[in-house]
């Protein structure tokens, strides 16, 4: 029971993990999709927090105004504009840093579950293995 709790806590994170990964792929390509198309979209990704908490304010209210416009008029100006900002304040770096560290908050619990998983596993190998060599030996004594 505490190894699937773990593996739901796990699951959940690496979903979050996954989907900022999926916003980092957004910003520099090799979704299949336009590359900007969040931003066209006007999503609030986690790169869009960490430009706004590095912008001035006179840049955050650009952002904002640019992801609040409807996909058609955003211009490819506007997503070039967001992605230099974008560059500018390391969002995607950060990203990328916050995925990861969601990721390695469960190695230790992982590596702990697993190698009690494992424990466990060679414990009933070796009942298996003492139950088979006892029947063996009861079936030898039976044949004399």
């Amino acid at each position: 029971e505490r190894q699937l709790e773990c593996l739901k806590q796990f699951a959940l994170l690496a979903g979050v993990a996954f989907q900022i990964k999926d916003d980092v792929l957004d910003y520099i390509g090799g979704k299949g999709r336009t590359v900007g198309s969040d931003i066209l979209e006007g999503k609030r990704t986690p790169m869009v927090i960490y430009a706004a908490m590095r912008a001035s304010q006179e840049e955050r209210m650009r952002m904002m105004a640019i992801l609040n416009k409807p996909w058609e008029q955003t211009s490819e100006s506007d997503v070039a504009w967001v992605h230099a900002l974008f560059q500018r304040t390391e969002a995607s770096q950060k990203a990328e840093e916050m995925a990861e560290k969601i990721l390695r908050r469960f190695e230790p619990e992982i590596e702990t579950e697993l190698n009690l998983a494992r424990q466990k596993r060679a414990e009933a190998k070796k009942k298996e293995m003492e139950a088979m060599r006892k029947n063996s030996a009861q079936a030898a004594g039976a044949t004399e």
